[in-house]
């Protein structure tokens, strides 16, 4: 496909009455086709077009085209001007403008009824996935499923035929066209087998490149769009799947029950609580599916992954937990599911960080015997050389023993293992793309005629009961269970005899003592869990983060713009709910402080509705912003956890409000703490769909949701509620169904002075000690960009050899440095150790640079033990390296007497 010339002039301004010619598909049912006998397209989109056309008063014309690559091309050449329902994708950014989205889909796969699983392998386990030639789909599908065999059809018509015929096994397309085609279907064999939400499920109208003031004009017109026109467009076109039909009885079915057989120790779903009882949310997911199923279970069994595998192929399970269908296994049993994706990640030591499997050329990866990615990592990492273990604890002492370089395995079993290891050298460093260890229930070939039954009883659990599941498994890991039975037992025991009583009491007392514990520990293993996955997946993030930063500050092209502005929103959203987490670990743990600073308050209230400003206008709200009082001065806050409460109720308040408008409306009332006190009130009014009274009771606990279609994590407003507290104030919520919400937090705050505007220090040289390559390369690109030179350290040894260099003659053949910049934590030492180098290798005459330490997260001890040991400051690191980097150089101009510390002797 050719591309548009790079510079190719923009067309001019478009007035009312210009005509605009729009390229539409045969048929993408609902969004456009052409009828039978019809000279005009029908659809959602050619209803929306019709309102953009009132609105601006443009008149749209419309073409036909058999195939998108056509249209595609058209756009580039300039022989149409605009299209809809098109997804944007990088490739596509090349040759093609977009609007905002208008509507948001899934994409599926459909095939015949009779499957009861749809993996998520690299190679689909062996079975062919039907794509339409030029949609996003293909793409997708070759990204996420490289291995597979994916013939492409003209259009989605073709591919469903093709599955009809048994020349494919699936087609992949989006959600409401299957929907669609399959209704014209009634007698086929077809079905929406499962759904994915990708981020190119967003539909976008697009014209080619020299359009930019027609995509700037109707951008700005679907987001003056009434957000009532858009939510019926979409009730009409894009309503949601009915609910499943419940289970027929079949008087054929084998209803003999189910021998299960699970995984122990996979927490959090599946578990041996004590010998012979088993629980986690796999068992009692598996509990309701036997129900819906009209089946019981007759046991649950505890067993190895190799053990399970054999027990269902010979018959002495019925059904085993936890496998991954792939093709190798079909021959001895079937599969239902997926209901959980566990991505692999590598294993290796601290020494010798393994973040990709390309890092492994010619070196040795340690996988256990039979385990289900070692043909995909034959086939596309050949040259890695596996060496195979008879489990996971052997592939750690592979990789302790110095006989293998890193290890892969599922993320939940590796930390569930790497925890109780406290002195071991190894931790998580990286995943493997595309690759997950996927979840199903394994059915052994003599039960194989319940599959579609529990298939479908599968399928109304995932939608129906397993939010209820996981919350109450949630409230059970947060108190500790006392076995009431037992109690009772022990009661019964004691009419007997009064040294009857004695003994019982005396054995329950113990059991209880070790239940509290087992429970306590299991709690706080599950908060390290959350902690540690939240700082190993945060390094990486803040890399990302930091070179957008970077990038967009270097002035990036038009075409990379978008790009950019997407990748820094997605990652700057996923760390914000990694610091949610750790900031909720540290709030139980008793060690988030609070750091009090002179901040101006209408900025800290300013910059909190300005960056959710966007949000609210992609949905066509008014977001404002009240003052009732004035919220002139400075006052002594702690404004990232300010912002970050203000953050969680400004986005919820932005997600369940339809139409309308959000305020954040804020004002000082007088304090009872004295004169320097005022308090602080801040209100966020919405015009949603308010809160019931059941869940008005509920909306502050940890992982409570709303539900429904906007699905949210759960932890915004239990975070918002403790950090509110820890400011020393309360948050309520005043709000009814269906009559907008109101959120309101009032705590003290005390007068401050305005703090003075301090110049950077005078630096040309700078010393950075950083083992994570890519931080360390983007701290080295933000000093290059203000003329600063830089030397990279990645370890302490490194670091002291490049001082002693610099003072080799005080500076004459090495010039010397102006500041150190330290990680608190390298691979060989701590700073505490540079400091103490600095200290105490000292040479009459020569002066020392400040070192200013950094760290993912800044506890007080370790803070107060770096200052007394030297340091001049401990700086939290930041995502926007090119922010952190102006703090560090301002933070220099603030030094009490400008002196430089002793430099050591050569």
């Amino acid at each position: 496909m050719a591309a548009a010339p790079a510079r190719a002039a923009e067309r001019d301004v478009l007035k009312a009455g210009d005509v605009v010619t729009v390229g539409l598909l045969e048929r993408f049912p609902p969004f456009h086709e052409w009828q039978p006998g019809q000279p005009a397209p029908t659809g959602m989109d050619v209803e929306l077009l019709a309102e953009l056309s009132r609105q601006t008063g443009l008149r749209f014309r419309y073409e036909r085209f058999a195939e998108f690559p056509a249209l595609q091309q058209a756009l580039a050449d300039g022989r149409v001007r605009l299209t809809t329902a098109v997804a944007q994708t990088p490739e596509r950014a090349l040759t093609l403008r977009f609007t905002r989205p208008y509507a948001s889909v899934q994409q599926a796969f459909v095939g015949a009824a009779a499957i009861t699983s749809v993996p998520a392998t690299p190679d689909l386990s062996g079975r062919r996935v039907a794509v339409t030639r030029g949609y996003v789909t293909e793409s997708i599908a070759a990204e996420r499923f490289p291995s597979a065999s994916r013939p492409a059809y003209a259009n989605v018509t073709a591919a469903l035929d093709a599955a009809e015929r048994g020349d494919v096994d699936f087609v992949f397309e989006a959600l409401p066209t299957l929907r669609t085609l399959l209704a014209e279907r009634p007698r086929s064999h077809l079905a929406v087998l499962r759904t994915y939400g990708f981020p190119e499920g967003h539909l976008r109208l697009a014209t080619g490149m020299r359009d930019a003031a027609l995509v700037r004009q109707l951008d700005a017109t679907l987001a003056a769009l009434d957000p009532a026109f858009t939510k019926a467009l979409r009730d009409k076109w894009l309503p949601p799947a009915p609910p499943p039909p419940p289970l027929p009885a079949d008087d054929t079915l084998d209803v003999a029950p189910l021998r299960v057989g699970y995984l122990s120790g996979d927490l959090p779903f599946t578990t041996e609580v004590r010998p012979g009882v088993a629980d986690g949310l796999g068992i009692r997911m598996m509990k309701e599916v036997a129900q819906r199923a009209g089946l019981q279970v007759a046991s649950f069994q505890p067993m190895s992954l190799a053990d399970g595998l054999e027990a269902l192929a010979d018959g002495r399970l019925d059904v085993m937990l936890g496998l991954t269908d792939i093709a190798e296994r079909r021959d001895r049993m079937t599969f239902v599911g997926p209901y959980r994706a566990n991505p692999l990640v590598l294993i290796s030591p601290r020494q010798f960080s393994v973040w990709d499997l390309q890092q492994l050329a010619g070196q040795r990866l340690a996988m256990i015997r039979g385990y289900f990615g070692q043909p995909y990592i034959r086939a596309a990492y050949p040259m890695v050389d596996i060496v195979e273990c008879t489990s996971f604890d052997d592939c750690l002492t592979l990789l302790e023993e110095g006989r293998a370089e890193a290890a892969l395995y599922g993320l939940q079993g590796a930390y569930a293992r790497l925890g109780p290891r406290s002195g071991s050298r190894l931790h998580i460093t990286g995943t493997v793309p595309g690759l997950y260890d996927e979840h199903n229930l394994g059915l052994s070939l003599a039960r194989a005629t319940l599959a579609p039954r529990l298939r479908d009883a599968l399928n109304a659990v995932l939608a129906e009961d397993m939010p209820r599941i996981e919350r109450e498994w949630a409230q059970s890991e947060v108190r500790a269970r006392v076995d009431w039975q037992r109690v009772r037992l022990s009661a019964y025991a004691a009419g007997a005899a009064l040294l009857a009583l004695a003994l019982a009491w005396w054995w329950h007392s113990r059991t209880l003592r070790r239940e509290i514990e087992r429970t306590r520990r299991a709690r706080q293993e599950s908060e390290q869990y959350l902690a540690f996955l939240a700082h190993e997946v945060r390094n990486s993030l803040q890399s990302v983060s930091g070179a957008v930063a970077l990038l967009r500050g270097s002035s990036p092209g038009i075409a990379e713009r978008p790009l950019l502005d997407v990748l820094g929103r997605s990652s700057r959203a996923t760390l914000g709910l990694l610091n949610a987490l750790l900031d909720r670990h540290r709030l139980h743990e008793g060690r988030l402080a609070l750091e009090l600073r002179p901040e101006s308050l209408e900025r800290c209230l300013r910059e909190a509705v300005d960056e959710i400003q966007p949000m609210a206008q992609a949905k066509g709200l008014a977001l404002a912003f009240e003052r009732r009082t004035p919220l002139d001065g400075w006052w002594r806050l702690d404004a990232l956890r300010l912002q970050q409460v203000l953050r969680n109720l400004l986005v919820n308040a932005v997600k369940y409000t339809d139409s309308g408008q959000v305020t954040l409306a804020a004002g000082l009332e007088p304090s009872a703490r004295g004169a320097v006190w005022r308090r602080l009130v801040i209100a966020v009014i919405d015009s949603g769909a308010g809160v019931a009274a059941a869940s008005r009771e509920r909306i502050f606990e940890p992982f409570h949701t709303e539900g429904g279609d906007r699905p949210g994590s759960g932890l915004g407003l239990g975070l918002s509620r403790d950090l509110v507290h820890a400011f020393g104030g309360t948050i309520e919520v005043d709000s009814a169904a269906g009559a907008g919400a109101t959120f309101t937090l009032a705590f003290d705050v005390e007068a401050a002075e305005q703090p003075p505007q301090a110049a950077p220090g005078h630096v040309d040289r700078v010393l950075v000690v950083e083992d994570s390559p890519v931080y360390g390369l983007l701290l080295r690109q933000a000093f290059e960009n203000l003329g600063i030179a830089v030397v990279l350290a990645e370890t302490l040894e490194a670091a002291r050899g490049a001082l002693v260099e610099s003072v080799a003659g005080a500076g004459v053949t090495t010039p010397s440095f102006d500041l150190v910049l330290c990680d608190r934590y390298v691979g060989d030492g701590e700073a505490g150790e540079l400091l103490r180098f600095m200290r105490d290798a000292v040479r009459p005459g020569v002066r020392l640079p400040p070192v200013i330490c950094m760290s993912a997260e800044v506890e007080p001890e370790a803070q107060a033990r770096l200052l007394a040991a030297g340091a001049r400051e401990v700086l939290a690191k930041e995502s926007d390296v090119r922010v952190f980097v102006l703090r560090v150089l301002a933070l220099l101009g603030q030094g009490a007497d400008g002196e430089a510390a002793p430099l050591p002797g050569a």
